[in-house]
């Protein structure tokens, strides 16, 4: 067994988990999904999230009849998403 000296301990009990990390799933239409985050790539519930450039705007309640349009803009590193918008598999799918 390994032994941490008491200080690390004591300091891992007071750290709180605080910070929010936005994961996006890109359900496909014709099926599968499109794991992303911002930033690192990281696995979570056994799914890799790729760390790509990511915005999220428009997200926004309101008391009126007005809905909210988000919009999720993602950059396109080296072309990865370009197949799938060339094939017209991003038509119609649901970002969660």
């Amino acid at each position: 067994m390994t032994s941490y000296p008491a200080s690390h301990v004591e300091d891992s009990l007071k750290l709180i988990a605080d910070g929010i990390v936005d994961l996006f799933q890109i359900q496909l239409v014709e099926g599968g999904t499109v794991y992303i985050k911002n930033n690192n790539t990281v696995t979570y519930l056994g799914n890799t999230y790729e760390g790509i450039a990511v915005k999220l705007s428009g997200v926004g309640n309101s008391s009126g009849d007005d809905k909210a349009r988000p919009s999720l803009d993602v950059a396109n590193p080296e072309g990865v998403f370009s197949a799938l918008v060339g094939q017209g598999k991003l038509e119609g799918a649901v970002v969660v």
